[in-house]
């Protein structure tokens, strides 16, 4: 096989729309008239195989070639292994620094699954709360089922306990949504999304990051003693996306405000 360019988060797009379809690499590779090992290498390396194609990938895969392009147009996505923790403590500081330069700021975290809740993703909550008076974190859960939004409960005691703050501290500046279910998908807005996007929301407008996790990094970090929180967090990327990107998941969301996601597309979930 020659040499191909690389789209690490193309292959894992990959993955895990297969994941969900239920079918197996061997499937989708006698689907495209190759071999399993060659499908694993567009899994894992993320690679368009001589012969094969993007076009034929996505046929088996049941998406558009659009879909599958977000993950292949930002060299940022190449990242190195090194720069992980870089890009991730230069993301936070960013945060920081806009309240200071620009007033409140919103995180918006969209995601299809729970939230993570260990201690060491709950520090990284603290950590930006402590070192800012106004910015507040919001998540956006894409799918309106329960057993992905009730995690925000688990996240604001874990939050609560760790920190040893009350509970009307907290809450004006954690909260969750989910999407209505009239409006859990659009059919000529479809979101491919196998990481949470970040939304960073201000005054000066909105700009979009993805949290990205490498699994090698993981499995690095568990093999050398870490824990498993703190082999996930060091497995963590916060890559930064184009206006373009930024712009169309914005439309996705719909916001009332850069601070208010749309009441008809978004219900609040109650925490008493």
């Amino acid at each position: 096989m020659a040499k191909r360019v690389r789209y690490p988060d193309f292959g894992r797009w990959v993955q895990a729309t297969r994941e969900t379809l239920g079918k197996s690499q061997l499937e989708l590779a006698i689907e495209v008239g190759s071999r399993q090992q060659i499908w694993s290498r567009i899994e894992r390396e993320g690679i368009i195989p001589e012969g094969i194609g993007l076009a034929s990938i996505c046929k088996v895969l049941g998406k558009k070639e659009k879909e599958a392009q977000v993950f292949m147009s930002d060299p940022m996505l190449q990242t190195s292994l090194d720069q992980y923790e870089s890009l991730y403590n230069a993301y936070k500081e960013s945060v920081v620094r806009q309240e200071l330069q620009m007033g409140p700021v919103r995180v918006f975290i969209l995601r299809e699954d729970p939230e993570p809740v260990d201690y060491i993703a709950v520090g990284e909550y603290i950590d930006v709360l402590s070192r800012t008076q106004s910015t507040s974190f919001v998540l956006l859960f894409r799918s309106p089922d329960p057993r992905a939004w009730r995690s925000i409960y688990q996240l604001i005691g874990a939050i609560a306990q760790q920190s040893g703050w009350d509970y009307d501290v907290i809450l004006p500046r954690v909260c969750a949504f989910y999407r209505h279910p009239d409006y859990a998908e659009h059919a000529n807005a479809i979101l491919p999304m196998i990481n949470p996007y970040i939304l960073t929301s201000s005054r000066q407008g909105i700009s979009i990051a993805s949290r990205l996790f490498d699994e090698s990094v993981k499995q690095q970090a568990l093999a050398t003693g870490y824990d498993e929180p703190q082999a996930a967090q060091r497995s963590l990327c916060i890559v930064r996306h184009s206006r373009v990107i930024a712009d169309r998941v914005a439309n996705w969301v719909g916001f009332r405000s850069p601070f208010e996601p749309l009441p008809q597309l978004w219900i609040p979930v109650e925490i008493s």
